[in-house]
């Protein structure tokens, strides 16, 4: 994938990093703060599907490291709004921070509004499964 429009959202935390991680790497998980519906294990390699605001997606697992996450996701009808996605847990001053970044090759693939939801409804589970 080429260079394209990119978008980048972080949102800090009062958790841990590894109880924000146990968030980002459960793609089951995913379904209480990043899509509608989730079905994709979160290893390399893997495939599945979500459902994005109403849209099937399908989901193909990239990389996976120590709290870092690569994914390439596309509407199921639609795959030339292709989109590669890196989610990042970081440590950060009392607690752990979300760096999201969102690389598209054409610049509908990429609802920078959706991310800034997605982030809101993290730190709403985060305060629901850990407080």
């Amino acid at each position: 994938m080429s260079e394209g429009t990119r978008i980048t959202r972080t949102v800090d935390t009062d958790l841990d990093v590894d109880e924000l991680w146990s968030l980002v790497a459960d793609g089951e998980g995913w379904a209480s703060w990043m899509v509608d519906e989730a079905d994709v294990e979160v290893v390399p390699g893997a495939a599945g599907t979500v459902v994005d605001d109403g849209v099937a997606r399908t989901v193909r697992i990239d990389e996976l490291d120590e709290h870092r996450l690569t994914f390439t996701w596309w509407p199921a009808t639609r795959p030339e709004l292709v989109s590669a996605v890196e989610l990042v847990v970081l440590p950060a001053v009392g607690g752990s921070q979300l760096q999201v970044t969102e690389t598209a090759l054409s610049a509908s693939a990429v609802r920078p509004i959706a991310w800034d939801v997605r982030l809101m409804l993290l730190v709403a589970q985060a305060l629901a499964v850990y407080v």
